[in-house]
């Protein structure tokens, strides 16, 4: 009986002491495992008249959730001290792993199974015995131990305190056992599947929007674009082109009227305080004539001599090779785009819209400071933000690449503030040129 307590209370501690610490599971859904264990069983019964003894216990088991698994095994063991008593049979587990506390996951078990027992008596010795030289018996038990992982792939130590109570005829023995040994992984864990709820692209587990509307254009977190940075997503805009910073009602269209009356609504309304009874174009601003024929309007044609032909920018200058970002910077170590960039990067966008035949790569660079690798990663970063600033502001997004260049290609001395400064640096490279 005495035994029986001190199982009892083995079980009790274990599962007191299981308080959460880290997000370490005990089994992996559908993994199956192998655990062998050696075996040492205490002296317990007069009965059998044995002495302590070894054994060995290999389980195979399989998980079918992160803290539950089901275990079958294989068991033996031998003692002799007035007699030999050699056991061995199979049984059955269901395992519970409780929450991790620090490296260690507590378990407790409960199971049965059939137990097959030989006894060899020693004639020489004169024993009162209740049992028979060879049984063949049911046995339930429980256990209270621990795991721990001692690899990166997946095998921990195993070790726990067992009761087993064999139902013999006619006595039923008692057995407090220790297993020592290891659990370890076998084969590959099954992969969990991939889920798209709102199949927008994006991954049920990266998506910081879900429900998003079918067919919608998302981010790379899953959530739908807003276009004009209105605060109304593009599904449900129904003026897409609502100029920054003004205020709009919840179907994406401003609410402050035509504030000079010049026919132009505010949100499209590039020249606001135009004088009542000016002719105005589509822009509201007074119409001007287009000298060198560019599409640019001369009052905001800041090429006025563009070659017949050419092709040119919002602000009617000629690009070729390259459409220039001037002015467009990032927080400092990072690829956040200041406040002052987005004025140059919107105009570069316009271009783009403009000429819906143009590829770009957008190319990002870095000066010479810090580690080559990872400039190299924050020039990708730097060069995202743009193509994606840019996308957002209507550009197609089939027609901007990204790509980080690190260090390479310096426009300017490394050695100096400023030159460095002109080196941290996004460029639109038009392709094919």
């Amino acid at each position: 009986m005495k035994h029986l307590t001190r199982a009892v209370g083995l079980i009790a501690a274990a599962m007191l002491f299981a308080v959460p610490a880290t997000a370490q599971s005990a089994f992996t859904e559908g993994q199956w495992y192998v655990s062998p264990m050696g075996t040492y069983i205490f002296k317990e019964d007069v009965d059998r008249a044995t002495n302590t003894s070894y054994g060995a216990h290999i389980g195979l088991g399989r998980g079918f959730s992160d803290d539950w698994a089901v275990e079958f095994s294989l068991v033996g063991n031998t003692s002799d001290a007035y007699d030999e008593v050699n056991q061995w049979g199979f049984g059955v587990d269901l395992i519970h792993g409780l929450n991790a506390w620090g490296n260690w996951i507590p378990y407790y078990s409960v199971g049965a199974g059939l137990l097959k027992t030989n006894i060899v008596e020693d004639p020489t010795v004169a024993t009162v015995r209740t049992s028979r030289k060879d049984d063949e018996n049911p046995f339930v038990g429980a256990a209270a131990g621990f795991m721990r992982n001692i690899g990166s792939g997946g095998s921990s130590f195993r070790s726990e305190v067992r009761y087993r109570f064999d139902l013999a005829d006619p006595s039923s023995y008692r057995d407090l056992m220790l297993n020592v040994g290891f659990l370890m992984p076998v084969g590959k864990a099954p992969t969990p599947p991939v889920i798209d709820s709102d199949g927008d692209g994006v991954i049920d587990g990266t998506d910081q929007c879900p429900g998003t509307a079918p067919g919608a254009a998302v981010d790379a977190r899953g959530c739908e674009l807003d276009s004009d940075r209105d605060g109304v997503v593009n599904s449900k805009d129904a003026c897409p082109d609502t100029r920054a910073g003004a205020r709009v009602d919840a179907r994406g269209c401003e609410i402050d009227g035509d504030s000079d009356k010049d026919g132009v609504a505010d949100s499209k309304d590039r020249c606001p305080n135009t004088p009542r009874g000016t002719k105005v174009d589509q822009y509201g601003c007074k119409t001007i004539g287009d000298a060198d024929g560019d599409g640019v309007l001369d009052n905001r044609d800041r090429c006025p001599n563009t070659a017949a032909g050419a092709r040119v920018d919002v602000n009617g200058c000629e690009f070729k090779a390259e459409i220039r970002l001037p002015g467009v910077s990032f927080e400092s170590n990072s690829a956040k785009l200041t406040p002052q960039s987005l004025t140059v990067l919107n105009d570069a966008a316009d271009t783009l819209k403009k000429h819906p035949d143009v590829k770009v790569e957008a190319q990002g660079y870095t000066d010479s400071t810090g580690d080559d690798g990872y400039n190299l990663g924050l020039s990708q970063r730097r060069a995202e933000a743009v193509r994606d600033y840019l996308i957002s502001r209507g550009a197609a997004a089939g027609n901007i690449t990204a790509k980080g260049y690190g260090e390479a290609k310096p426009v300017a001395d490394n050695k100096t503030a400023a030159g460095r400064a002109q080196n941290r640096r996004v460029t639109l490279r038009v392709q094919g040129q």
